[in-house]
């Protein structure tokens, strides 16, 4: 359990520091993702799931794509690119060059270059919470609250880049 940080014996005092730092990396993650969105040709702003998400009238296949955005990816991604790849490569390269690819792996995989950026940032912001709170479970909340409010605003703004 010391692997990844499997035990987040201080999660009650973690959990207001990590909703603020939630809070603080949105605007900044948001206003990347707009101003790239100002160069990009419209018609590719959006991830194709989130297209499928913002398109599809059923119920189930909407459902669907919620449970794999908001907890299946958070976690994968989260013992992936933080308890895995930043874990290795920090023992090698120290932390800072293993954030910075960590994050620059992490924003790639996603295969849609509009989000990068943000992608890119987001995936910094996870890496520091995850090291500060040193456990994997921070970062995979902080994953699941951004593809969760991510979603929600897709169907409230849906001419708004993602």
């Amino acid at each position: 359990t010391k692997a990844f940080g499997l035990k987040w014996l201080k999660w009650r005092e973690d959990l207001s520091w990590v909703g603020l730092a939630f809070l603080a990396v949105l605007p900044i993650v948001f206003s990347v993702q707009w101003l790239v969105s100002l160069v990009v040709v419209p018609e590719a702003q959006n991830q194709p799931l989130l297209e499928f998400w913002m398109k599809s009238p059923d119920f189930l296949p909407r459902a669907l794509v919620a449970l794999m955005a908001v907890v299946f990816a958070p976690l994968a991604e989260e013992f992936i690119f933080r308890g895995y790849l930043y874990g290795v490569a920090k023992q090698y390269v120290g932390p800072i060059w293993a954030g910075l690819a960590a994050s620059l792996l992490f924003a790639a995989i996603h295969v849609h270059l509009p989000a990068f950026a943000g992608l890119f940032l987001l995936a910094l912001a996870l890496t520091l919470v995850y090291e500060i709170s040193g456990s994997i479970w921070a970062p995979i909340l902080m994953h699941a609250l951004f593809n969760g409010l991510s979603l929600v605003v897709s169907l409230i703004w849906p001419q708004l880049p993602s």
